[in-house]
């Protein structure tokens, strides 16, 4: 299990990772931070089993949140701006551990402002479950289109706060990359065209990489899940209880950006329609969703 976090989260890790010790099936668990953060977090964590904290420095070799702007390209829109540098920065690390931890099969990464409420299954027999998402950025494809042109472009998005990654297959995705003469991050980097600050996903390439490459080993799903937490809670991932909606969804994400009236309208109608699908299926027992 993989948990990337800034180090302002790290006080709220201690029940994401409870519930994922409960939920997910994993019992190892290696935190991902800023390396001043990392004695911090050794002592917030010290209670939970299993866990290992990891200065994030020491993933990508020669890449470091700090060095981050100097790398993206000079009309990228907040290019220059550590917050958009620290944004593709958590995403090389997801990736790129799959160089720096070779002995693992497969980690699950985690994006740790998710809580998980239900039994939770990322693998079907032989086959991976990529798990959809609700959005789709048009840029993120775009980028994808430049990375990867033999990969077809997903209709659906798989961005949804988790990927179970197996080990050898991002490697591949990384050789791949890399065979164009440049460090895989920095080929990204290169392909980015400057109309957007948000213009990849590591969820999107993983995911169209293997269902394109490997079809037989890898199935898109859907499940119920939240990512409007703190609009409908009203409240950060420690203080909402979330247990009412355990009924309902799989997992809940708060994210900080999450709190504008207008997204508040959305999470109410989202969360009503689930109610009412939820309702349906146990009269009709018809459902979208998979069993």
């Amino acid at each position: 299990m993989l948990l990337v976090v800034a180090g302002d989260k790290i006080t709220d890790l201690p029940p994401v990772i409870a519930g994922l010790r409960q939920y997910s099936g994993f019992t190892a668990f290696h935190v991902v931070c800023p390396p001043g953060a990392v004695p911090g977090a050794r002592q917030t964590l010290a209670g939970a089993s299993g866990v290992t904290v990891i200065d994030e420095e020491a993933v990508v070799t020669g890449l470091s949140a700090a060095a981050m702007p100097q790398h993206l390209p000079p009309q990228l829109p907040g290019g220059r701006h550590r917050g958009i540098g620290c944004w593709y920065y958590q995403q090389f690390l997801k990736m790129g551990y799959a160089r720096f931890a070779p002995q693992l099969s497969h980690y699950l990464v985690w994006d740790a402002d998710t809580v998980p409420l239900r039994p939770l299954s990322f693998e079907r027999g032989a086959r991976t479950l990529l798990t959809t998402g609700y959005e789709y950025h048009r840029d993120y494809f775009l980028t994808l289109a430049r990375l990867l042109p033999q990969v077809p472009v997903p209709k659906v998005s798989h961005i949804s706060q988790h990927m179970l990654v197996q080990t050898g297959d991002m490697q591949a995705l990384l050789a791949e990359l890399d065979a164009h003469g440049l460090p895989w991050w920095q080929y990204i980097l290169s392909c980015l065209t400057g109309r957007s600050p948000h213009q990849f996903s590591e969820y999107e390439t993983y995911a169209a990489y293997c269902l394109a490459r490997w079809p037989q080993r890898y199935q898109s799903i859907r499940r119920r899940w939240l990512r409007g937490g703190r609009s409908w809670f009203q409240a950060g991932l420690t203080q909402a209880d979330y247990a009412g909606l355990a009924d309902l969804y799989d997992f809940i994400a708060f994210e900080d950006w999450d709190n504008s009236a207008r997204r508040r309208r959305r999470a109410r109608r989202r969360v009503f329609k689930e109610r009412l699908a939820v309702w349906v299926e146990r009269r009709t027992g018809l459902s979208w969703y998979p069993r």
